[in-house]
């Protein structure tokens, strides 16, 4: 609990929400001044770098936001400020360029596909997986056909790789839909059953996963290269509610990261697979959640809870970084 109150990043006035983390430990996230919204990358060294500022804060927002070596990915998605009942809908999708910071349209909607009723040519479920963009074009709003798409920005190529009905793109250890590029995974996590696959996460080195299907109790798994595979069983949690995939922290294995009221005063629940050892986290403050979004690259990043917002029931955050350093064995 210490580590994370002392996570906190200095990015400016504001709100601030981590978002991603690139394989080397950045961050990427998003500011919100009340005047202007950017998007920042925070190095391991915790610097903050201003990436982009939106041109339209007022109308719109950031939405997905993916990270890999040479790429920044990022769907800007429209929301009026201070909307009550609106929900948002990817208006464009653009992509950074690391080396270059050239930024480039991945893909647009136009007025007159927002204009028509239904609308058409709806944006949706944007993801960087192995160096592309994945995303899908809805024929109508709300509707179950319509595209995949895949980009290369290396190349310049554009794909569609399926149409028809289509719900979402998922990306997960063993890879991503449509991609056709599946992950190598390790023989132990490759043969955990298929009803605990989906709980399986990574932070690109370790894996860890809920055990649900063995023993008729809950267990969690985890494998790394150091450690090989461990297994820890008679866990006295419940995982039913609990948000999946897992996050995966160096040695830790994390559920319900999401922080949300999923499990009544809980923000997360922390497993040390060197001890066994469980930690409950809860709010630090009544009604305030912090959420840890993302791992990898000896990095978890976390939105800390820094008091009410500026609107009704929001909550305003702080980026937190935490690095595998800065952790000591967890205890009961």
């Amino acid at each position: 609990r210490e580590s994370i109150a002392r996570s906190a990043v200095d990015t400016g006035p504001g709100t601030t929400s981590a978002r991603a983390v690139s394989p080397e430990g950045e961050i990427v996230a998003v500011r919100d001044n009340g005047v202007a919204r950017d998007l920042l990358l925070i190095g391991t060294d915790r610097s903050v770098r201003e990436l982009y500022t939106l041109p339209d804060p007022d109308v719109s927002v950031f939405g997905y936001v993916g990270i890999d070596q040479r790429w920044i990915v990022m769907a800007i998605d429209r929301l009026p400020r201070n909307a009550n009942g609106v929900l948002p809908a990817v208006s464009r999708i653009e992509v950074i360029d690391r080396r270059t910071g050239e930024r480039r349209m991945v893909d647009e909607r136009s007025v007159a596909d927002r204009a028509t009723i239904p609308e058409r040519n709806v944006l949706d479920s944007v993801v960087l997986f192995d160096g592309k963009v994945y995303w899908i074009s809805r024929d109508t709003y709300n509707g179950d056909t319509g595209a995949a798409h895949m980009f290369d920005p290396a190349t310049g190529t554009r794909t569609t790789i399926a149409s028809g009905p289509i719900h979402d793109i998922q990306t997960g250890p063993d890879g991503a839909a449509w991609s056709n590029t599946p992950a190598a995974l390790p023989a132990p996590v490759a043969a955990v059953p298929a009803v605990d696959m989906t709980s399986i996460g990574t932070d690109g080195v370790a894996y860890g996963w809920v055990r649900t299907a063995t023993e008729g109790e809950t267990g969690i798994g985890y494998w790394s290269p150091q450690s090989g595979e461990i297994r820890i069983a008679g866990l006295d949690i419940d995982t039913a509610d609990f948000r999946r995939p897992v996050l995966v922290f160096d040695s830790f294995v994390i559920l319900d990261p999401g922080g949300s009221a999923t499990t009544l005063e809980t923000s997360a629940v922390v497993i040390d697979t060197r001890s066994g050892a469980v930690v409950t986290l809860g709010p630090r403050s009544p009604g305030e959640y912090d959420q840890m979004v993302a791992s990898q690259g000896g990095t978890l990043a976390m939105s800390l809870a820094d008091g009410p917002g500026r609107g009704v029931k929001q909550t305003n955050y702080r980026a937190g970084m935490l690095r595998s350093d800065d952790l000591s064995p967890a205890t009961c």
